[in-house]
């Protein structure tokens, strides 16, 4: 059996900017796309989130803002590649869905990302970052770990 694992990381410096693509929310409000990455990457058909759950557990939290949610972007493809969702309360942050298609791993999206989420964390005032994932997922668990990420 997997257990969920919490890592966290002490926001000392400012982030290094990223030069990748990536959106807001608020610039491309789209849960379909949202949907298709969170189906392929955790799901196998029958408990895929509806519209109405992605609502219900995202975008109608008291913490959720469309700033503080990305997209990666690829100019080749039509939809978002990869996508991460912040949130703040005062000096803790929370992060919340890091997801990339299989197709775009090992090419940096999720350290663009990351690095797009610990920015505007640390411009909010978020001195520390928590992440959770499940044990059994050792890339994830690894990923985390590569950025600073220490088990809480």
């Amino acid at each position: 059996m997997s257990l969920p694992l919490l890592l966290t990381k002490r926001l000392t410096v400012s982030p290094p900017k990223t030069a990748a693509a990536i959106l807001s929310y608020a610039a491309h409000a789209a849960p379909d796309d949202w949907l298709r990455l969170h189906g392929a990457i955790f799901l196998s058909g029958a408990d895929r989130w509806t519209t109405a759950r992605f609502q219900r557990e995202i975008t109608a939290r008291d913490w959720f803002s469309p700033q503080q949610m990305w997209w990666a972007i690829q100019p080749s493809r039509p939809q978002p590649i990869g996508v991460v969702t912040l949130e703040v309360a005062g000096e803790q942050g929370r992060i919340h869905w890091l997801m990339v298609d299989a197709a775009a791993r090992r090419q940096g999206v999720a350290s663009a990302l990351l690095g797009t989420l610990e920015q505007a964390a640390w411009d909010a005032g978020v001195r520390q970052l928590t992440a959770e994932t499940l044990s059994s997922w050792t890339p994830a668990v690894a990923f985390y770990r590569r950025h600073g990420y220490e088990t809480a």
